[in-house]
């Protein structure tokens, strides 16, 4: 007879394995990271032509134009990609609960996965609520702390 492919007794690690749950979860994370890539995308071809070429004429390497030139005009795509990626960082729910099973369930967790299983799955509805707004004044802190330090980013005039 032939055997069936795949075998119903076969479960990838990265659905079994601790060891393997949180690789899976930063490469699920790195897989759908296209709208981010798509904005600096959009910073690096509004970088100035002029620019690289009068660096060049003044004797600048391109380690010395990435540094003066690329990073101070794609600074604020990177900052706005920074801010974004924090706030989703702290709202990761999908992800873990779609890789959760019961040999991984003590490996993957998050605020966000942490308010569901208190509200819904033990009915701690009370806790629930303040998990989510003190998740929400967590966010709201980074950010403007992310807003405070961002001096570095380099407007155009």
């Amino acid at each position: 007879s032939v055997a069936q492919f795949p075998d119903q007794t076969r479960v990838p690690l990265w659905r079994t394995s601790q060891l393997w749950s949180k690789p899976s979860l930063i490469l699920i994370t790195m897989w759908s990271s296209g709208a981010g890539m798509l904005i600096f995308l959009a910073a690096l071809k509004g970088v100035p032509r002029q620019l690289y070429e009068s660096a060049e004429v003044d004797g600048a390497n391109r380690w010395q134009q990435f540094w003066k030139i690329t990073l101070p005009m794609i600074s604020p795509a990177l900052f706005y990609n920074v801010v974004i990626g924090v706030i989703a960082a702290l709202q990761t729910f999908d992800t873990i609960y779609i890789l959760q099973t019961p040999d991984i369930e003590n490996t993957l967790a998050s605020a966000a996965y942490f308010l569901f299983v208190r509200t819904f799955r033990q009915l701690e509805i009370g806790q629930g609520a303040a998990v989510s707004w003190i998740l929400a004044v967590i966010i709201v802190l980074a950010t403007i702390l992310q807003f405070r330090y961002s001096r570095w980013v380099h407007y155009e005039a």
